[in-house]
């Protein structure tokens, strides 16, 4: 069954708009989708850096390596949600992991979701059962 298009734009924009609110103004979905590559690899034990996220989105590496500095730390006027720790076993390499910034305003963000967005779901889930 078809989800009717402004249900979906419903959502939409309150996912986006929790995201603002909860993350910051200048955050967008592609800034969204780079934090969870990072998370996941954190949360995983996955050692994520710049290559993994780009060719995970399937982003350009030079749009994944500004994406990142913008979501940085290391860079002056990041968000300051990522950070570069040496690489284990390769000193050449950095791999990203999520600062406690981004947990903090990813707890905030998931409360959201649960709050706001899992009713408008239930809610569409059942009209179409009906």
């Amino acid at each position: 069954m078809k989800v009717p298009d402004e249900i979906c734009m419903q959502i939409v924009r309150s996912v986006l708009g929790g995201a603002i609110q909860t993350i910051g103004t200048n955050v967008t979905l592609v800034h969204l989708r780079a934090l969870q590559e990072v998370a996941r690899g954190h949360y995983t034990g996955e050692l994520i850096g710049v290559t993994e996220v780009a060719n995970n989105l399937n982003i350009p590496m030079s749009t994944a390596s500004r994406l990142l500095a913008q979501l940085g730390d290391f860079e002056p006027g990041g968000m300051g949600f990522v950070t570069q720790v040496n690489h284990p076993k390769d000193r050449r390499r950095v791999v990203l992991a999520p600062t406690e910034l981004w947990q903090k305003r990813r707890q905030q963000y998931v409360n959201f979701i649960s709050k706001d967005i899992s009713p408008l779901i239930a809610e569409l889930c059942a009209q179409h059962k009906s």
